[in-house]
């Protein structure tokens, strides 16, 4: 993998490597969670795009409506990854209300 270059070709290991994590975020049921990418039971040369074709929501069982992206690791114990994520979500859900 080039350096901050990240595809869906990228491995869990490369991911792993660069000090990345996974945030998945369903649309269906506005679940996020925060996924260490050994800690998913699959080999680490799974691609993100494998990845993607195989999970579904823990809450609502949705495997249409859940995005996947890497990310860094939270700095701030307290700001975790599901945070950042609900926070990016309704900042653009907020943006798209005043729009209307």
């Amino acid at each position: 993998m080039p350096a901050g270059r990240i595809t869906p070709a990228t491995t869990l290991q490369e991911l792993e490597t660069a000090e990345l994590d996974l945030r998945a975020w369903c649309y269906a049921c506005m679940r996020a969670e925060t996924i260490e990418p050994l800690s998913v039971r699959a080999a680490p040369s799974t691609t993100i795009e494998r990845l993607r074709s195989r999970l579904k929501c823990k809450q609502c069982g949705s495997k249409a409506d859940v995005l996947i992206v890497p990310a860094k690791r939270a700095f701030d114990p307290n700001f975790t990854g599901a945070r950042a994520v609900a926070m990016m979500f309704h900042a653009f859900r907020s943006m798209g209300k005043r729009r209307r």
